[in-house]
């Protein structure tokens, strides 16, 4: 099974998509498309989850980050990202991928 950046967030903080729906005020219909990576988030939709996760908002945006979990069911000792077996090197990635999104920000404002 594959999760997106949103999807990871919300099952290693075990909480049900109903309540993330509820929080960016959108049906969960809607919100499941965007955690299946079939609907984009939108800026103001990232700031609320920055605010609700309290991290940077730059994070629900960045892709190849998804994570796949083979190992899911009822005798499963593993999840995505928090464990202690998948989630190495996952914060040194996501802090140089923002710092090549800022170096490429003062590129692009050399061209305006």
């Amino acid at each position: 099974m594959s999760y997106t950046v949103i999807g990871s967030f919300r099952i290693s903080h075990n909480f049900a998509p109903e309540h993330l729906a509820a929080e960016l005020d959108i049906p969960v219909e809607e919100y499941i498309r965007m955690e299946k990576g079939e609907q984009l988030i939108t800026t103001a939709q990232a700031a609320i989850l920055a605010e609700f996760y309290k991290v940077d908002p730059a994070l629900f945006f960045l892709k190849g980050l998804s994570v796949t979990n083979y190992n899911h069911g009822p005798n499963s000792h593993s999840g995505p990202i928090t464990t202690y077996n998948n989630n190495y090197g996952f914060k040194d990635l996501v802090e140089k991928l923002m710092i090549e999104n800022n170096e490429l920000k003062k590129e692009l404002k050399k061209f305006k």
